[in-house]
């Protein structure tokens, strides 16, 4: 004879089920019912506050790269206003903030440019020389008066720069405007030929006191 099982909660009998292992002690209803209460004691109501961006990125907020979130633009959840030390309050985006891509104000008179140096580039020369003084071929060939291609190295400063890498890495040159000149390409080639006939990768005392006649010798006298 086998008892019948009594819900736990309610008098209404348990059916058996014939699986192996404990017996049931509540009735199908009344085990949902107490699902249904536990997750209501779990569930937190969450309601309708700020946006979760707006709640993360909040005014006041530091950043590991030092800017600080000073002011929400209303109606805009991806930029914000945010300082940079004591010195600059700049609209940035938070997302760029947030990834460490953006790390300052970039604002030139605190933050240099850390891709300038003092020491220019051998394009840097040659741009400027041509900025300053307009393009080559406006000029005449500082050797035989013909129409210049070139601005090109003269090879008189004791001092010489090299390129270190880029397309111009190897070459020679002078952070001193004056030390090029306008060339043809012929002269251009001859000139150059003769330097590595008479010093090689060295310096050319040649070209060096040619440089210091033609032209520091020659504004002195004038002076």
């Amino acid at each position: 004879m086998t008892l019948a099982l009594i819900c736990e909660t309610c008098p209404n009998p348990i059916e058996h089920t014939g699986e192996r292992g404990p017996a049931p002690r509540f009735c199908g209803s009344c085990k949902l019912d107490r699902h249904n209460a536990r997750q209501r004691t779990r569930y937190v109501r969450k309601g309708y506050g700020p946006r979760p961006g707006a709640v993360k990125h909040f005014e006041g907020r530091a950043y590991p790269s030092g800017l600080v979130l000073v002011k929400r633009i209303p109606g805009d959840s991806d930029r914000a206003w945010f300082q940079c030390g004591d010195h600059a309050v700049k609209l940035l985006h938070i997302r760029a903030v947030v990834d460490g891509k953006t790390v300052n104000c970039s604002s030139r008179d605190y933050h240099p440019d850390p891709r300038r140096t003092s020491t220019p580039a051998y394009s840097t020369v040659h741009h400027r020389k041509a900025s300053t003084e307009g393009p080559a071929s406006e000029h005449d060939c500082w050797r035989c008066g013909r129409q210049a291609d070139d601005f090109a190295y003269r090879h008189g400063d004791p001092s010489p720069l090299v390129q270190l890498d880029g397309k111009d890495a190897g070459m020679p040159y002078s952070d001193d405007p004056e030390q090029l000149a306008p060339l043809c390409r012929s002269c251009h080639r001859l000139w150059d030929e003769a330097k590595e006939r008479t010093a090689g990768t060295g310096l050319s005392l040649a070209h060096i006191a040619l440089y210091a006649a033609t032209t520091h010798d020659t504004k002195e006298d004038a002076a």
